[in-house]
């Protein structure tokens, strides 16, 4: 508006203004905006109705797409549409503008009222941008783009031209025209930096060479593990032969199921992967690739181009905002024709970054290539370090702010020294790690004031971080299928198993006895059967497959069904020590077969290396309580260790170390502490709930947390072995008080 009067096309006095949008004595076709819009394409109109057809243009200036933040957007696919429908309509009412499509037949409307005396009645809006439609099939009847508003413009100023040469100048267009062209830019994300390199920032995980560094990790991790026998990596062969399979997918999907790996390899459907479980069927492979190999975009000769060239199209894809500069580019360098460049410009590729610069990438991909190099080791073999902080810096007064620890980790930081700390050093992406961390720095700063620096400092691994609304969801609906199966197997021991009590260890026979169903409901060691008449009686009991005094894994991935007298044979051993040389009695080749049978996170437990195993890879207890490696915990641990100068910084040993949430609250129940809050003589099963609505829980757990220290895990230890061995269901149960 004040460009508009600046530029003689508005009045400066604010009532002159209100009456030029229609008042006494004011006819509606002097007044009306998409009337005026019509007659300037075609007639001399006033500078002031002018720059009442241009304000109102400039209100309804329409869609500017930009192609990164459009695709895939539900609304702007409705907007497409309607711009579609737009287009289709000028073209077939032969309109040059919006405003002659719409103008003219508000004109024709006020010159029919005209004849009709109806004076200046306002007819209704026929061009506003409005929803129709409920549901999923909502929709707009049309939508402009700024194209056609910057056309429209155009026309407008070319006819009035004719008319108020002296009046529209130059300098006037091109003001008026950018004002209404203008949009804020896109305000760009912080990018986090590179893990190895941190003076680089993140490469896309898009990037061709972030998906190939990721097959070649994935691929190069794999080992193969036939039931009751040692697992294996694979040759330089059967690796190439894997990684080709998911660096040149199918044009339906870049995944590779673990079946479909075994079929490649010529291995037996017994035969397990290390990275395979119930909840993990696949490998994914270049998703990248697997988009833009489509016919209708790049097709085969996607794969003609070099790893350098695939980078540098997909960079373009990513980070170029303009359609038109990546459309001119694509056709320019690389001779597609238009179609071809729209759709892959259009292209949906995965989104995000990864941890690694495009630098860090290019040195270690050529190690990950030659052998079948873990990733650990092509990282110094490229001469770059690995670990997270240890300078050896003591920070015995108080935690620093963590981005100065954990510089690795954290993006967005300025680097300046006048700047605060946060902003200077940046901060973790994550809002919860990064409220959480700055929250242990005042916490352990508040008691480094009161007695010095702590010797030990003990973590508890949470369980119950803020999920967001997708895993809140699948959160649900696992509680909610959880309990419906719950419900069915009360209903099952109350009407097929003789009114059988419904405890959780009778639900949990059920449960064991379901997946039975593929070894013929026979025990995996002993091949006898287990059916309705002993499933409840001393014959059966629930077995540890890996000892828990041991592991201290009482999950469900860890328990089968055996035969009573084959759990004291078994005893504290693996199944492969205690009948891998196929005892009396036992037949090591049928328990495997059997085994074979089992779920993948049940089935490599029965291998020979099934405890270096669970000790390097799935985490044995003591090195699991002190090292966890939960994201969250892993910064805490490291942020912690600054105050000794990093890991280990101390005569070698290790001063931080994390617990799981899951030992804290066996050890609270059986040190009684839940009767604190829930009173006493509560009964067994109430006795291990904990009363999540008294938010006083949150000190005893830490009481807890705080008395288990080595000297205690090692007790609980002992007292599990002591218990296993008595074939005690309660496992903890003696752990003495600390």
């Amino acid at each position: 508006m004040r460009q508009l009067i600046k530029f003689g096309l508005m009045p400066e006095d604010g009532t002159e203004r209100k009456a030029l949008e229609g008042g006494k004595g004011i006819s509606q076709g002097d007044s009306d905006p998409w009337i005026l819009r019509f007659r300037a394409l075609r007639q001399k109109i006033t500078p002031y109705q002018l720059g009442r057809a241009l304000f109102h243009l400039h209100q309804r200036r329409g869609f500017k797409s930009n192609r990164k933040t459009d695709r895939g957007d539900s609304e702007s696919g409705k907007v497409y549409e309607a711009i579609t429908r737009t287009k289709e309509k000028l073209q077939e009412q032969g309109a040059r503008t919006i405003g002659e499509l719409f103008g003219k037949q508000r004109a024709k409307t006020f010159l029919e009222n005209s004849k009709t005396e109806k004076g200046n009645r306002n007819p209704q809006p026929l061009a506003r941008v409005r929803r129709s439609g409920d549901g999923a099939k909502w929709g707009y009847k049309y939508y402009p783009t700024r194209e056609l508003v910057l056309d429209e413009f155009d026309q407008l100023w070319a006819k009035q031209l004719e008319f108020h040469g002296e009046l529209l100048t130059e300098k006037a267009r091109s003001e008026l025209r950018d004002t209404i062209e203008w949009q804020h830019e896109l305000k760009p994300q912080p990018i986090g930096k590179c893990t190895l390199l941190p003076e680089f920032e993140r490469a896309p995980k898009a990037l061709p060479s972030s998906q190939r560094a990721r097959i070649f990790q994935e691929v190069n991790n794999l080992r193969i593990m036939p039931t009751g026998e040692s697992s294996y990596p694979l040759s330089k062969e059967e690796r190439d032969i894997i990684a080709e399979s998911l660096l040149r997918p199918s044009s339906k999907t870049a995944k590779r199921t673990f079946d479909q790996l075994r079929k490649l390899k010529g291995l037996s459907i017994y035969d397990s992967f290390n990275l395979e479980s119930d909840k993990r069927k696949y490998l994914v492979g270049d998703e990248t690739t697997a988009r833009l190999m489509q016919k209708d975009r790049w097709g085969e000769s996607w794969f003609k181009l070099h790893l350098v060239e695939q980078d540098e199209v997909v960079d373009r894809l990513v980070n170029e905002e303009k359609e038109g500069v990546l459309i001119d580019w694509l056709c320019d360098t690389h001779g597609l024709d238009r179609d071809q460049a729209y759709s892959i410009a259009d292209c949906p590729l995965p989104e995000g970054h990864g941890n690694l610069s495009k630098q860090a990438l290019d040195k270690i991909i050529p190690f990950l290539e030659c052998d079948v190099t873990v990733y650990s080791d092509a990282v110094k073999q490229a001469g770059m370090e690995h670990s997270q902080f240890a300078t050896g810096e003591v920070h015995d007064l108080a935690l620093p702010y963590y981005g100065y620890v954990l510089e690795r980790s954290v993006a967005f930081g300025t680097g300046s020294p006048d700047d605060a700390d946060e902003k200077r050093y940046g901060k973790i992406a994550n809002p919860t790690v990064h409220v959480a961390l700055n929250q242990v720095r005042a916490v352990v700063n508040d008691l480094i004031r009161r007695f010095g620096a702590p010797e030990q400092i003990v973590l508890e691994l949470a369980r119950d971080l803020p999920l967001s609304a997708k895993g809140k969801g699948e959160l649900e609906s696992t509680q909610r299928k959880n309990r419906e199966a719950n419900e069915h197997r009360a209903k099952e021991l109350e009407e097929t198993y003789g009114r059988q009590p419904n405890t959780y260890d009778n639900r949990m026979r059920l449960r064991l006895y379901e997946e039975l169903d593929a070894l013929g409901k026979r025990c995996v060691f002993t091949g006898q059967q287990i059916g309705p008449h002993n499933l409840f009686s001393d014959e059966v009991e629930i077995e540890h497959i890996l000892p828990f005094s041991r592991t201290f894994d009482d999950s469900f991935s860890n328990k089968t069904l055996s035969m009573r007298q084959a759990n004291r044979d078994k005893g504290n051993q693996t199944p492969h020590q205690a009948f891998g040389h196929s005892p009396s009695e036992y037949n090591w080749e049928e328990i495997s077969k059997r085994a074979a049978e089992l779920s993948p996170s049940k089935r490599w437990r029965f291998n020979p290396d099934a405890m270096e195993r669970y000790e390097n890879f799935e985490g044995g207890f003591l090195a699991r309580q002190l090292t966890d490696t939960q994201y969250i915990s892993r910064l805490a641990k490291t942020y912690l260790e600054s105050i000794y100068g990093g890991q280990g910084f101390i005569a070698g040993t290790n001063n931080v170390w994390v617990i799981n949430g899951r030992l804290t609250a066996d050890l609270r129940h059986y040190w009684g502490l839940n009767s604190v809050l829930l009173g006493d003589n509560l009964p067994e099963a109430e006795s291990q709930k904990k009363n999540r609505n008294d938010h006083r829980h949150h000190a005893i757990d830490a009481i807890v947390v705080g008395c288990t220290d080595r000297s205690m895990l090692q007790k609980a230890a002992r007292e599990a072995k002591e218990n296993e061995r008595e074939f005690s269901n309660r496992l903890l149960a003696g752990t003495p008080p600390p």
